[in-house]
C-alpha cells in the first residue's frame, strides 16, 4: 500500500521540482524480487519508502553512495555481489562511490567539490562539537 502512494508522487515531484541532481547516501535499495533488506539480508521492506523511483524515472544524473551492497546504485555492481552473504539492491545509478563507511565517502566528494568550485564546503561544519553532542546523547 505505502510503495503504491510513493509510486504515484514521485513522477509528479519530478516533474514539480525538475531537479538537476539527484543523490542517495546510505539509502537501501530495492532487490531483484521488489523488497529492501539491510546488510544483514533482513526484509526491512515496511520500514523503506520507495526511493528508488526517482533513480529509475529522473532525467538527470544520479549519484549514490554505499558501504553495504544493498544501497540504491549497488545494481551498478549486482553481479559482483551475488557471491557475498547479502541481498543486493538492483537500482542503478549514474556514479556509484563505494566505500567502507558512506558518511567517508560524502565527505571526500564534498572535499572534492570544495576544490573544484574554490569554496569551503566545510566551512561551518565543527566536528568536535558534533562528536560531544554524539557522546553527550549517549549517555
Amino acid at each position: 500500500m505505502i510503495e503504491n502512494i510513493h509510486k504515484d508522487i514521485q513522477p509528479e515531484l519530478i516533474n514539480k521540482y525538475n531537479p538537476s541532481l539527484v543523490m542517495s547516501i546510505e539509502r537501501p535499495g530495492k532487490n531483484k524480487d521488489g523488497r529492501y533488506y539491510n546488510m544483514r539480508g533482513v526484509d526491512i521492506s515496511e520500514k523503506c519508502a520507495n526511493f528508488d523511483s526517482f533513480f529509475e524515472n529522473a532525467r538527470c544524473p544520479k549519484i549514490s553512495i554505499g558501504d553495504g551492497g544493498n544501497e540504491i546504485g549497488m545494481g551498478n555492481v549486482e553481479s559482483h555481489l551475488c557471491d557475498l552473504n547479502i541481498k543486493p539492491s538492483s537500482t542503478t545509478c549514474d556514479e556509484l562511490l563505494v566505500a567502507d563507511v558512506s558518511n567517508w565517502a560524502a565527505h571526500g566528494l564534498l572535499a572534492i567539490l570544495s576544490v573544484i568550485n574554490n569554496k569551503n564546503l566545510f566551512e561551518d561544519w565543527n566536528n568536535e562539537k558534533i562528536l560531544l553532542e554524539i557522546k553527550e546523547d549517549s549517555n
